[in-house]
């Protein structure tokens, strides 16, 4: 069943896509489109589902936050996200995230809710990516550039920095992980390891096969 879930007016028929059936209690909100300019949707859908799972009573719900609260540093550490800033490349939904576990802690005050899980994935990839060239990320971003018809293969920045790319199905494994222990305090959820950007574009290149002229443009920065 379709619906908007930005919108509250849906009220009853949002109320009712979250009702537990039979032994589920539990409820996970992910976002799909990262709203890379907007922070409006992510916000308004996510405290829709919030407000939602409440009224229907879910017992256990995980809100899936962003490693994009955070300001850029080569290690992140969950209890420093208030200590600074999102960076500029990513204010409006870093914000949007902040905002949505601060709704969180609010309802735990205001209705002693306390089965909520965070989980603040790194760089998320894997089947049913999205690769529309106005909002991927940075795997399928580059994936459309070496397949599409364009002779160069352009890459904003040097190549050096280095991400946490993570496969969507072990983020999935995670966050179930995290809802059965009952783990409520925000945790960030990676590979724990390091890859370079360069690294990456050179195994796009070879699995693609892709023959293009590689273009790294330094005098623009890689989202950080």
């Amino acid at each position: 069943r379709q619906m908007c879930i930005r919108d509250r007016s849906t009220g009853a028929d949002l109320d009712g896509s979250v009702q537990p059936y039979g032994t589920t209690d539990f409820t996970f909100i992910a976002d799909a489109i990262v709203f890379k300019l907007e922070s409006t949707p992510t916000i308004s859908f996510s405290f829709n589902m919030l407000e939602a799972a409440r009224k229907c009573g879910v017992n256990k719900y995980l809100f899936t936050s962003s490693i994009g609260v955070y300001s850029p540093a080569s290690v992140f550490n969950e209890e420093d996200v208030w200590k600074t800033f999102p960076s500029n490349n990513d204010k409006f939904a870093g914000w949007a995230k902040r905002m949505c576990e601060l709704q969180i802690e609010a309802y735990s005050i205001e209705y002693n809710w306390n089965n909520i899980s965070i989980v603040r994935p790194a760089n998320v990839y894997g089947p049913f990516d999205n690769f529309d060239v106005n909002n991927a990320m940075v795997i399928p971003s580059l994936i459309i550039k070496a397949l599409n018809p364009d002779p160069i293969f352009k890459i904003w920045g040097d190549g050096s920095p280095i991400r946490d790319f993570v496969y969507s199905k072990d983020v999935a494994k995670g966050m179930m992980k995290v809802v059965e222990k009952g783990y409520k305090e925000p945790i960030n959820l990676g590979s724990g390891e390091g890859v370079s950007i360069k690294q990456i574009v050179e195994i796009i290149v070879r699995l693609t096969n892709c023959k293009k002229e590689i273009f790294w443009d330094k005098k623009s920065l890689l989202a950080e």
